[in-house]
Order: structure tokens, then sequence, then C-alpha cells
């Protein structure tokens, strides 16, 4: 599979204006992820007057000195609370449209935003188009497991989902999951009531009969439950939006539970708290293998370029991590992988047709 030329740097184009702490947080991101960005070139979208003073600071630094750094300035914004179709009908000159337009025209490799989902989802759909042979694209991230890592998708871009979607998702999982995990045949699992083959509603069960008669997977796992999730039983889950959604927020509110019961255990008494310390350099690890930030940058697949999104509420040290993520897809040519898998479904789809 063909990769980026070494002979240039790989391109994100940034949104700086979107997000809770835009567009501090976007800049001084770099000085997170600085020794990854040595051959990248930043195209910084926002208001000069806002980025110029910030991208100066950073510039300070010693490891971001020579950093590629490039304002495009523009004084329009999408905000948090703007309706998508609004966004897409009065505001493609915003930060956020012309960063989505540099990967149109092919002068960025992706685009990074922390803004409003919605419109960023309808501006890329609108700028970007589908990729040929998908019909909808899905949002995908990784979520730590008791093994590592497993990539969900999707996780809120369609409520409702055909078997066919849950099909398109597999082969963009799975090609996503062979990119970021390294693993030559990830083990794909469809999110369900049970695993045994009789459980779910017809459109798992078509989903799960399409995978198994056409062979293209490397690994298809069959059914997996909500507790296969934390349990990383398989690299990818494939699900549909709402049921995606629902499952992410009550992993995030079940972490922040334990995270909140553990700090008020600790603290109770005398004994909790030289117990705590006793188990301090423990006790941080795993809150460090929790931390949301790290994990933090989703991509959605489908679309005719590579689109990423941060978090909205990202301080600087989790934007760093969707910026690494944009920067490791882009380096790996993700698009093309991915297109590879939807003409192999394509023509399997063909083949199946003239039967």
């Amino acid at each position: 599979m063909a990769v980026l030329s070494s002979e240039r740097p790989v391109r994100i184009a940034i949104d700086c204006m979107g997000g809770d702490a835009a567009p501090h947080a976007v800049i001084r991101s770099f000085s997170f992820c600085a020794e990854e960005l040595r051959d990248v070139s930043l195209q910084l979208y926002g208001s000069h007057a806002s980025l110029e003073p910030l991208v100066s600071e950073i510039r300070n630094k010693a490891a971001c000195k020579d950093l590629s750094l490039e304002i495009v300035p523009t004084n329009d914004i999408v905000t948090a609370n703007m309706k998508p179709a609004v966004a897409v009908r009065s505001h493609r000159t915003s930060s956020m449209g012309l960063a989505v337009q540099a990967v149109r025209q092919k002068r960025a490799d992706a685009v990074l935003s922390a803004g409003n989902t919605g419109a960023f989802m309808a501006l890329a759909k609108v700028i970007l188009g589908t990729l040929t042979g998908i019909d909808r694209p899905a949002i995908a991230t990784f979520l730590p497991t008791s093994r590592g890592r497993s990539l969900v998708l999707d996780l809120g871009a369609n409520a409702e989902c055909s078997s066919r979607n849950l099909v398109e998702f597999s082969f963009m999982g799975e090609a996503l999951a062979r990119v970021c995990l390294d693993i030559p045949a990830p083990s794909v699992g469809i999110l369900n009531i049970g695993s045994e083959d009789t459980k779910g509603n017809r459109v798992v069960q078509e989903a799960a009969e399409t995978l198994k008669r056409t062979g293209l997977l490397g690994h298809y796992a069959g059914f997996v439950e909500g507790t296969d999730i934390a349990a990383g039983t398989v690299d990818v889950i494939v699900t549909d939006g709402f049921t995606g959604n629902v499952a992410l927020k009550t992993a995030e509110g079940t972490a922040q539970f334990i995270k909140d019961q553990l700090k008020t255990a600790v603290s109770h008494s005398l004994k909790a708290r030289i117990g705590a310390l006793m188990l301090r350099h423990k006790l941080q690890d795993a809150f460090a293998r929790f931390d949301p930030r790290i994990y933090n940058g989703a991509i959605f697949l489908g679309f005719g370029a590579l689109v990423v999104k941060s978090h909205g509420g990202a301080d600087a040290f989790a934007f760093a991590h969707a910026l690494k993520f944009a920067v490791r897809v882009a380096r790996q040519n993700l698009l093309a992988h991915v297109k590879t898998y939807i003409d192999k479904w394509s023509s399997a789809e063909k083949m199946v047709s003239k039967i």
C-alpha cells in the first residue's frame, strides 16, 4: 500500500477557532507533540490578530522554534451552538470551512477541528462528499480496554443504520485499525444484545450474514456484547450511532464515577491516606491510563478526505493527542487503505448480485 511521499511534509489544516479553549489550546498544544511535528506543515486557520501573538509565543520555545506554521487569516467563525444548515449556507469561508476546503483542494492531507461537531460534519459532507461506495460516514475513535485499545464506530453520526451501513463501517474500521494498531488482521465484531448467532434484530443479522458470505474481513469475530468493549475482546466494534453514542457516554460516566469514588475513599481516613501514599505510583499510572485526554481525536470515516475531530472541551494536552492522531492517519495514507476495502466490497456485491 502506498504511503505519503517522504519528499514533502505531511500537511494538516487546523481550524484554530473551534473549541472551548480556542485558539490558545490549539497553538499551545504544539509544545506537547513538537517531536512528532518535525516533518509536518501546519496550516492555521483563524483570526490573524488572535493567532499571531500565540504563534510568536510558541516559537520562543526551543522545541517549537523550527516548526512549519502558516497562519491563514479569516474573520468568520462557526460558533458552538450554530446549526449545521446555517454553517453550510453562510459560513463556508469560516476558519472551519476554509480548513475543510484545503483538503478538498489537495492543499492539506487532513483537517482537524475541535469546533461544532454537527457543523463540521455537515461542511465535510457538502464540501468533500463521501467516498464512492459509501452511503454514510461514521465517527470512529479508540477506547481503552484491558488488552490495550479497541476502535468503536459509529459514535453518533447515524442514529439509525441499515445492514449495509454496518458492513461499510466494518471495512472502514478494519482499515483504520490496521493503520493505528499495527495489526495485520484486526478482529471485528458487531455489537449486539448477545454473542449467540440467533440474537439481535434484522439489521445486525443481515450485516453478520453479509460479512460471513463475502469473507472480505481478515478476522470477523461475530457478535459481541457491551461487556466486551472494556474487555477488549475484539479490535474493532461496529454498531449504529445511537447505540455507540450511548455506550461511549456510559463508559465516560462510569470511568469518572470510579475515579471520584477512589479519590473519596483514599481521603476518607488517615489510614486510607497512608495507604494511598504507599500506592501513589500505581494509582497515578492507573489514572493516567484512563485519562480521556490521551484518547482524544475521532475520525469521520467515509468522506473523500481525512477529517479528524477533537473534543470541544480539549485542553492543550488533549488537543496534542488529536493532532498526533491526524498526523498518523495522514502519514500512513489511511484514505487509500479505506478505498481499497470499499472497492473489494463493491466488487463482491456485484458478484453476489449475479448469482
